[in-house]
């Protein structure tokens, strides 16, 4: 492909800096501000740039792209915005490998985007033509692995010795200025704590504590948290939630990190892979646990009373005699909390969890009896059913004719260039023997480029329809194979509503939205 040159380019300078880059002291090196003057430097000693905008993401890994600033600058690439995009360093852009070179191979390239990283003298504008970037990209994703494997061989030696390696305290306590890693008690938090579990022990249930607590407007830690002025975020919690639930009381009770009695369990969870956020449970022999570490909140005595309470309370429900086909399927449309089960004279019914537990005031009841449901759900399977049946071959047809089409135009595309290139080296010819002069020469190469871009322009967006239209028929064959595995299908089962649906929202105005795993390309749900 024949790289897009332009007298001007728009370009967007994109500046990040990693919580990484803070601990290892780089401020001055890699700072937000060194960043930019590098950019603006380069950008003015250029004849062809000009400064478009300006894009900061401070506090990011550079091992995925879900970051403010890039998603911004990307969305304003689609607009039409910007043309080029420069950064201090190829890892101010990113770090993680195959997301990095897809950029390179597809993303700049399909969106014309020039792309410059200053001092590892890259200049992209179209096509990888050597090793450089490749090698570079490696090399950066290796130094992110290891600086991941250092830093968590240096929070389990932090976390042997007994101190503090979470980023937020556990509610009850905070951080202490003077040293991060030791927890002192926060009194105002504190004192709730201590009346949770008094209330436990003198004859509350949960939900009645809750009560108590949502009643009486005491903030629930994660509001309590932000208050105090920390950047507070629970990836379990729905950003809704500013109140008191069943789990965050259960949770204090349960106090599985032992943090109100002076203890602290720690690595209970860690990353699947350096450059993933995802996390997984650590066997509970792999955990590590240090007594006496910080002042308890909470007495033993008292601690392991609770424990035995809830042991009492709360036993393991036989699931064999409680089917639900729907288990942890159906959600509330407006709070996001999952619809719990419940029993009446007419049949079974399902209702938000919010209401149900907490209250009118905190969301509304979201009803929907089971069997209604049961039947909306399989009539929704069985026109998928009816529809992949009815359009399993016209579709293939339909997309095949469509290919064949695109190879064709470019066939005779190609044919095209051949030609051009042919005349262009006859003209070349022309001029070394003298049947043209230079002026002549000149306005021929002129209208060449003009065609032959032309020509590679249409080419690339045929192959652009071509990759789309195998990427549709790749969906579509997966939405046709796994509904025709159901082409029978008379009635629910657990196995059909797991295998098929992602998920079932409930509104309040008795609108049903089923979200399933798989769909046609051009469906909506």
């Amino acid at each position: 492909m024949n790289a897009r040159r332009l007298d001007r380019y728009r370009t967007a300078i994109y500046c990040r800096l990693s919580d990484e880059d803070y601990t290892k002291k780089r401020e001055v090196s890699e700072s937000i501000e060194n960043q930019l003057a590098i950019c603006r430097k380069y950008i003015s000693e250029s004849n062809d740039l000009t400064e478009a905008e300006v894009y900061i993401d401070d506090g990011h890994t550079g091992l995925n792209y879900k970051r403010d600033g890039y998603i911004q600058m990307m969305e304003d690439v689609d607009r039409g915005l910007i043309d080029c995009i420069i950064t201090k360093s190829l890892a101010r852009l990113g770090r993680e490998h195959a997301e990095t070179i897809k950029l390179f191979k597809e993303t700049f390239v399909i969106k014309h985007l020039r792309y410059i990283a200053v001092v590892d003298h890259i200049d992209f504008n179209g096509m990888i033509s050597s090793m450089e970037i490749p090698l570079k990209v490696v090399m950066n994703d290796n130094y992110s692995m290891e600086t991941s494997k250092n830093i968590r061989a240096a929070f389990k030696v932090k976390a042997d010795r007994g101190e503090f390696i979470g980023s937020f305290a556990p509610y009850g306590y905070k951080k202490d200025e003077k040293d991060k890693s030791r927890l002192v008690i926060d009194p105002v938090a504190a004192d709730v704590v201590r009346r949770i579990y008094a209330e436990f022990i003198g004859g509350k249930n949960v939900m009645q504590i809750v009560h108590m607590l949502n009643q009486e407007h005491i903030p629930c830690p994660s509001v309590y948290k932000r208050a105090e002025g920390c950047n507070y975020s629970n990836n379990n919690k729905l950003d809704k939630t500013d109140y008191w639930t069943y789990s965050t009381v259960k949770k204090i009770l349960v106090n599985e990190n032992e943090a109100y009695i002076g203890n602290m369990v720690q690595h209970r969870t860690e990353k699947l892979a350096y450059n993933m956020d995802k996390y997984v449970a650590v066997p509970k022999e792999e955990w590590i646990r240090c007594e006496h570490t910080h002042e308890p909140i909470i007495t033993i005595e008292d601690y392991e009373l609770v424990q035995r309470f809830i042991k009492m309370r709360y036993k393991p429900m036989d699931c064999s005699k409680n089917l639900n086909v729907f288990a942890g399927m159906v959600f509330c449309g407006e709070c996001g909390r999952g619809l719990t089960r419940s029993k009446r004279k007419a049949g079974r019914i399902l209702r938000c969890s919010t209401y149900a537990r907490i209250g009118v005031n905190y969301c509304t009841q979201h009803l929907v009896w089971e069997r209604e449901l049961e039947e909306l759900v399989l009539a929704a399977i069985q026109d998928n059913v009816s529809d992949a049946l009815k359009n399993m071959d016209l579709q293939k047809l339909s997309r095949k004719r469509e290919t064949d089409q695109i190879n064709a135009e470019k066939s005779k595309l190609m044919t095209q260039l051949g030609s051009l290139l042919n005349s262009y080296k006859k003209m070349v010819v022309n001029l070394s023997t003298g049947v043209i002069d230079e002026e002549d020469f000149s306005i021929f190469k002129t209208e060449y480029e003009k065609k032959k871009n032309q020509i590679n322009l249409r080419i690339n967006e045929l192959q652009k329809r071509k990759e789309n239209t195998a990427q549709y028929m790749t969906e579509y064959q997966r939405w046709l194979d796994h509904f025709l595995e159901y082409r029978e299908i008379t009635e629910l089962s657990r196995e059909v509503v797991v295998n098929l649906i992602e998920r079932i929202n409930v509104y309040e105005d008795n609108r049903i939205e089923i979200v399933f795993r798989f769909k046609k390309p051009d469906q909506e749900n």
